[in-house]
């Protein structure tokens, strides 16, 4: 098994690898396993050569997101930020509408701009990363005249 696999099946377990200097970090940590610890150990000098790799383009969709991670990007939790999702745009994939926050990758509950009967899918944020709210003077906990959850 090359680095390449090795990373996709980890991606594909909901971990995420990155490079912290020479070293390599997992997150969420108590995912890993023995078993990954020991296919990190053994195969580190190829994964530190490939995270330090300029990567390819991020993906801008659905299918994009699955080729990399080896996970479509709503089978990772939605409450957590995840850095393959911000680049994805909002779009509809099986009569579901999906939007990402392109600031940390969490669910995009406040929207602007949308108005699917045009094909406008607009811009979407979490609420911590939400402009209007920066501009109106509220902090992301709360946002009146729209539809938003607290994050």
């Amino acid at each position: 098994m090359g680095a390449n696999e090795i990373l996709k099946a980890l991606n594909g377990s909901g971990l995420i690898l990155s490079l912290v200097g020479e070293s390599i970090r997992v997150a969420p940590p108590g995912k890993l396993t023995d078993e990954f610890r020991a296919l990190i150990r053994e195969h580190k000098a190829e994964l530190v050569e490939l995270l330090r790799k300029p990567n390819d383009p991020p993906p801008k969709n659905a299918h994009e997101f699955f080729a990399v991670y080896g996970k479509w990007p709503w089978n990772f939790q939605y409450v957590d930020s995840h850095p393959g999702r911000v680049s994805l745009g909002p779009e509809m994939v099986n009569q579901m509408f999906y939007h990402w926050c392109p600031e940390c990758g969490r669910w995009a509950a406040c929207g602007d701009g949308f108005n699917p009967s045009k094909g406008k899918l607009g811009r979407w944020w979490c609420a911590r990363h939400d402009p209007t709210l920066a501009q109106n003077g509220h902090s992301g906990a709360v946002h009146p005249g729209r539809n938003s959850v607290i994050a």
